[in-house]
């Protein structure tokens, strides 16, 4: 008797627990679902204070945007070594287009990890532009080294501002160690990786200015120069952040008219830049000047650092 009562109390026994587990399973299986939803609408309105996008790839706690890109290019940290683009147009430029553009950045962003390993891409744009969300948010899960800056979050005045300045911010950013200011449309090549080493390598000094081809008459071409930041004193962006001055400057000369006019005299008369010339060296008086330290690929027309794509081609 008393072992069927005890194997009657055991079933019961049993019976409580297996109901009690069921709830308990239950209730953490709802309540999981709840903070699972809870965390992704969190996200999700996180990650559209950051950069504007509903969705991304790119899952970083919410911080305050110090580097003069965005909240991504913030948690990179410190010492970056970076590529500078503009995208625009056709607003500005009928030939960029919103293919040819996804085109050029895909090439561009090869190119880059090709040559320049480690090396970080920024690509500068507005609310304007042809680029959509869902562009942004592709390339940036396809190279994670790339970070998309919205002007109109960063420049207070962006309105004032051409699309062809935008890209040099990051010579500006505190961030930032190292930036090249380059053309979307134009490759980047092994003359030019070159000619950026021997300046980084071999040299202390700031700038780097290039200059390839007979029709490279300015003392610094826009997208062919770079900075090494040496000091925290700012460079450019106290006259980018003047409505007053920086409006003036709207020409398709826009950007290459502004270096002349507010850095090209200073670094020159410092002589703390690097010059690499094939045709014009000290004829905007700089004090040194070099060949570019490696042959021409090929003897085609179309062929120079700062070349139009499709170029350099066989």
């Amino acid at each position: 008797m008393r072992i069927n009562e005890w194997y009657n109390n055991y079933k019961l026994l049993l019976m409580i627990i297996r109901k009690n587990i069921l709830f308990i399973t239950q209730t953490l299986l709802v309540l999981n679902i709840f903070l699972i939803i809870y965390y992704i609408a969190q996200r999700s309105e996180r990650q559209k204070d950051i950069t504007g996008l509903s969705w991304s790839c790119r899952h970083l706690p919410y911080n305050t945007t110090t580097s003069l890109c965005n909240s991504f290019a913030t948690f990179r940290g410190p010492k970056q070594k970076v590529f500078s683009l503009s995208v625009f147009g056709p607003r500005e430029e009928s030939s960029f287009t919103h293919e040819r553009n996804l085109d050029y950045l895909k090439l561009f962003f090869t190119e880059v990890n090709e040559l320049f390993p480690n090396w970080l891409v920024r690509i500068y744009y507005d609310d304007q532009s042809t680029l959509t969300l869902n562009d942004i948010n592709l390339f940036e899960c396809l190279y994670p080294y790339v970070d998309f800056c919205n002007i109109n979050q960063i420049l207070p005045n962006s309105r004032y501002v051409s699309g062809r300045i935008w890209r040099f911010l990051p010579i500006e950013d505190l961030l930032v160690d190292i930036v090249n200011i380059r053309d979307l449309d134009s490759p980047i090549t092994k003359r030019e990786q070159l000619a950026v080493n021997y300046w980084l390598n071999n040299t202390t000094k700031s700038f780097h200015i290039m200059r390839d081809h007979k029709h490279h008459l300015s003392a610094i071409q826009a997208g062919m120069w770079g900075v090494r930041r040496t000091s925290t004193q700012p460079i450019l962006l106290d006259k980018i952040k003047n409505s007053t001055l920086i409006k003036n400057y709207k020409s398709l000369m826009a950007d290459e008219d502004f270096l002349a006019d507010h850095l090209w005299k200073r670094i020159r008369d410092k002589n703390d830049i690097v010059v690499h010339d094939s045709f014009y060296c000290f004829k905007h008086g700089e004090k040194e000047c070099l060949t570019f330290p490696s042959e021409r690929p090929s003897d085609k027309e179309n062929c120079f650092v700062g070349c139009w794509r499709p170029c350099c081609l066989e």
